[in-house]
C-alpha cells in the first residue's frame, strides 16, 4: 500500500555578486633637484564582494496520481461521475489526482481482479482486498508496511487502527502491512419504496411483511 502524499515547494537558489570599479590612480609629481622624487600616489578602491543570499521562489508542485480500488457499499452501486465533486476538492485541497475504481461486488470476483494484478505487477496504489489474498501479497513482497504511518494520522489511528487483536490481523513478523478497519454489517442491502407509487394509489409504507405484499401486488 502507498502512501499519501503532501505538497511540495521547491527552492530556487538565486546568488548575486555586486562589485564596485577601481577608481584611477592619482596623478604623480613631477620630480625636481630641490626637492626628493615624490612617489606616485595611487588610490585604488578595493573590490567589494556581498554575501550571497538565498531567495526562495516557490512553485506549484506537480499533482500526484493516486489509484484506489473500493469496494462498494451496495451490489447496484457503480463508479462516481468524472465530475464527482470529491475529486475537484481532493485536486485543490490534497493536490492530487484520485482515480476510484470500485471492484465487483462479489468476493470472488474481487480476488480474481486483485490476484490478476498482482501477477502483472499492475496493483494500484491503495486498494480493499480479504485477508487470504491479502497474504499471499505480502509473501510475494507486493505489499509495503504501514507502521510509519500510523504518527501521521492519529485521530484515525485511535478511532480505527488502535484495537492491538484487529491489528494482528495484519501483522508479519512484527509489522503492520495493512490498515485493518473494522468490518462493516453483516449485510449493507435493503429494499426501497417509490413514495410517488404509494401516493397515487393512495397506499401508506408498509411495516409488516402482510403490508409489503399487498404493496407488491398494488405496483
Amino acid at each position: 500500500m502507498k502512501r499519501i502524499l503532501l505538497k511540495l515547494l521547491p527552492a530556487l537558489l538565486v546568488i548575486s555578486f555586486i562589485a564596485t570599479a577601481c577608481a584611477p590612480a592619482a596623478p604623480a609629481v613631477a620630480p625636481t633637484e630641490a626637492a626628493a622624487p615624490a612617489e606616485a600616489a595611487a588610490t585604488e578602491v578595493p573590490e567589494v564582494e556581498e554575501e550571497p543570499t538565498a531567495t526562495l521562489v516557490p512553485t506549484e508542485a506537480a499533482p500526484v496520481d493516486i489509484e484506489l480500488w473500493a469496494g462498494g457499499r451496495v451490489t447496484e452501486a457503480g463508479p462516481p461521475p468524472d465530475d464527482w465533486a470529491a475529486y475537484d476538492i481532493i485536486a485543490n485541497e490534497l493536490n492530487i489526482n484520485l482515480k476510484l475504481v470500485l471492484l465487483p461486488s462479489t468476493q470472488a470476483d474481487q480476488d480474481t481482479k486483485i490476484n490478476a494484478a498482482g501477477a502483472s505487477n499492475s496493483l494500484p496504489d491503495l486498494f480493499m482486498v480479504n485477508r487470504d489474498t491479502w497474504y499471499k501479497l505480502v509473501q510475494a513482497g507486493l505489499i509495503a508496511k504501514v507502521d510509519d504511518l500510523l504518527p501521521l494520522m492519529p485521530v484515525r489511528t485511535e478511532t480505527h487502527y488502535s484495537d492491538v487483536d484487529r491489528n494482528k490481523l495484519v501483522t508479519i513478523d512484527g509489522a503492520m502491512y495493512g490498515l485493518p478497519d473494522p468490518g462493516a454489517m453483516p449485510s449493507t442491502d435493503g429494499l426501497v419504496i417509490r413514495q410517488d407509487w404509494l401516493d397515487k394509489l393512495g397506499l401508506e409504507s408498509p411495516t409488516t411483511l402482510d403490508e409489503f405484499m399487498e404493496v407488491a401486488q398494488a405496483f
